[in-house]
């Protein structure tokens, strides 16, 4: 044991002094080798292994097809939606104009500042009770909120909305959105006002504000609800298997808010937590059968920054005898927009839905080799294993 130390003590030395470990200062070279993606774990476009974005089409998806995904604020602070009412309103609310209340309407008509009602503090109602917007939203962090809006109007409104935050005790404001509701009589208006994840968890938004801004016109606000949204996208897809797997995986992508269902059972589900990572491989053996097989997964697609209606899956099954079945994205998969009763079932009647478009995934996932060779990324589902 001694001698074997006294061995490694003479070799350092002989190391430190000849300069057998080289030139510790050269700069490294990063070497490649002579394959066509030059050993770098990726795969050629082309691929038959790998499974291309399939996507919803036309990617505008129409205002109609915006679902809640938290409480209308109104409800989540007072206990109900928003009801005008005498009493209600001097208690919780403000104007700086005269107004009057009936059969619960606001009705009031502007003046040469236009006209001011709110919830909460603010800049006049300093001392008031403070209001938790965004209060609940935590899971919909992901999202913008919107606006409905129904009145009825003498002519066409311009209007702003902004909210009162506290910051190092000072009480400030801030402008969010500016929007115009067109038309005489009664109009209906939804729209964007801002982003959840700016106002959880801080600033502390302790008041909300609406400025009629245009001057001389007549106006009866029946209805306001805000709350937090986004737009939903559904795959399905049938498939056959010869006899029950032995082993079978999936690797999707994934978001905050998703469901993935095999034969009308819940597989996987998202956790709702903003930012959420990117794939999941999840074991799907235990749903297959022998025979027919259906696959349904739905998710919350449009966010803060946008998004669009895809998604991409790639499975497997081996059966006893080592048949190997793949499960890609391709046409085959039916999609739609809309959230309809029992979607997730394996006898839901999908023959409404459009068939899914394929990506074009050299504009979605590649990465550029330094000899200019473009290679695909994909998922990077879990290998087999030993059968």
């Amino acid at each position: 044991m001694r001698c074997g130390n006294k061995g490694l003590l003479l070799t350092l030395i002989l190391v430190l002094f000849t300069g057998a470990v080289g030139d510790l200062s050269a700069k490294p070279q990063i070497l490649y080798e002579n394959t066509p993606t030059n050993g770098i774990n990726v795969y050629p476009l082309k691929s038959q292994w790998r499974g291309q974005s399939m996507t919803y089409k036309p990617l505008k998806i129409a205002d109609k097809y915006w679902v809640s995904t938290g409480q209308d604020f109104f409800v989540a602070e007072y206990g109900k939606p928003l009801t005008f009412t005498d009493n209600w309103f001097k208690k919780n609310a403000y104007a700086t104009e005269s107004y009057s209340i009936s059969n619960g309407i606001l009705k009031f008509k502007t003046g040469r500042q236009g006209f001011t009602f709110g919830f909460g503090q603010s800049k006049t109602t300093p001392s008031a009770l403070g209001i938790r917007f965004g209060a609940g939203w935590n899971q919909a962090k992901k999202d913008i909120y919107r606006l409905k809006l129904k009145l009825n109007q003498s002519g066409t409104t311009k209007w702003r909305f902004g909210y009162f935050f506290v910051k190092r005790g000072n009480l400030i404001y801030k402008q969010i959105k500016e929007f115009t509701v067109t038309g005489q009589g009664t109009q209906s208006f939804a729209g964007k006002l801002g982003f959840v994840r700016v106002v959880i968890p801080a600033p502390l938004v302790v008041g909300i504000q609406f400025d009629c801004l245009t001057t001389n016109v007549k106006v009866q606000v029946e209805k306001i609800s805000i709350a937090p949204a986004s737009k939903e996208v559904f795959f399905r897809r049938k498939f056959m298997l010869n006899q029950a797997p032995v082993m079978a995986k999936a690797t999707f992508r994934v978001c905050p808010s998703y469901e993935l269902y095999i034969n009308g059972k819940k597989v996987d589900a998202g956790s709702k937590v903003y930012p959420a990572g990117i794939q999941k491989t999840v074991n799907i053996q235990p749903y297959l059968r022998k025979g027919e097989n259906t696959v349904a997964f739905g998710r919350e697609f449009y966010s803060w920054s946008g998004g669009n209606p895809n998604w991409r899956f790639e499975g497997f099954a081996v059966d006893r005898e080592g048949k190997l079945t793949r499960l890609l994205g391709d046409t085959k998969w039916k999609c739609t927009v809309k959230r309809q009763p029992n979607w997730m079932q394996a006898d839901f009647n999908d023959s409404g839905w459009k068939n899914a478009v394929l990506t074009d995934i050299s504009k979605e996932d590649y990465i550029t080799l330094p000899n200019g060779k473009k290679v695909g990324t994909g998922l990077d589902p879990a290998h087999m294993g030993m059968l």
